[in-house]
């Protein structure tokens, strides 16, 4: 096989092969076969997202390929992700995660552990992470800390000690939901609903505002929740000289009604 090749490619001459072979075979019988779902099969050979380390294995993983193939487009694929993590910078200088790494820590503590490395005299001592945040599981802290290490969101800095890089924003912009992010957001909620009876009201801010508005206001609605929530953060950043504590900013915005026709 020529390993000049892009491998999405490869992956769609096999296609190609097994729909000449057979007439029925469709696009749907191969994301079945690959294990990937048709929407996104579509969208990979159309090159509209690109391909992930997670994905990549288990495409591969139903092809006949040699190990030194396999090895070769993993480094490809591998190698494109890596350096597009370091340029994945939006025009106010915001940074985010595309979904498949997003998925890898989408966990709660992932963000909150990131943060913690920014705190004033933290230590890297799992242990020690895991009674600040509340977490039983030690075990848990350590693999949060190799994932964040692998997406390069804690690198050590000249001293040896292990920093957040602060390239990345704890808010993920997308104009779509994913089970990844719906699982994040009511694993917040839960806290949230946790620390109102938990935290003194002094060191906390639990409020809201209902009212009727025009639906079609929503992008721009949407738009300023986005700017307020940049704005706060920046300004918090620009001015906690002494970071002591880790907080989570939640914004819900949602219907109270149903739809109305008119």
């Amino acid at each position: 096989m020529d390993m000049t090749k892009d491998f999405l490619d490869v992956v769609k001459e096999d296609f190609n092969n097994r729909s000449q072979k057979q007439v029925t075979y469709s696009l749907r019988s191969h994301a079945q076969f690959l294990g990937v779902s048709p929407a996104t099969l579509s969208l990979y050979f159309a090159k509209k997202i690109e391909l992930s380390p997670k994905i990549f294995n288990i495409i591969s993983s139903k092809l006949e390929l040699s190990e030194e193939q396999i090895s070769h487009y993993r480094d490809v694929v591998v190698n494109n992700k890596q350096k597009k993590l370091l340029v994945n910078y939006d025009n106010d200088g915001h940074s985010s995660l595309e979904m498949d790494e997003f998925s890898f820590i989408s966990d709660w503590y992932h963000y909150a552990i990131l943060e913690i490395f920014s705190l004033k005299n933290h230590k890297e001592d799992p242990s020690w992470i895991a009674e600040k945040l509340g977490i039983s599981d030690i075990e848990k802290v350590e693999l949060a800390i190799e994932r964040l290490i692998k997406l390069k969101l804690l690198q050590r800095n000249q001293a040896g000690k292990l920093e957040n890089v602060d390239r990345f924003t704890s808010i993920l912009d997308y104009n779509y939901s994913s089970t990844a992010m719906r699982e994040r957001q009511k694993q917040i909620l839960c806290l949230s609903k946790e620390k109102i009876d938990a935290i003194a009201i002094t060191e906390r801010d639990h409020s809201g505002l209902t009212m009727a508005i025009d639906s079609k206001l929503m992008p721009e609605i949407k738009d300023k929740i986005k700017k307020f929530r940049r704005s706060l953060g920046n300004y918090i950043g620009k001015n906690s000289i002494s970071r002591d504590a880790v907080y989570e900013i939640q914004i819900s915005f949602f219907p109270l009604t149903d739809s109305i026709s008119e």
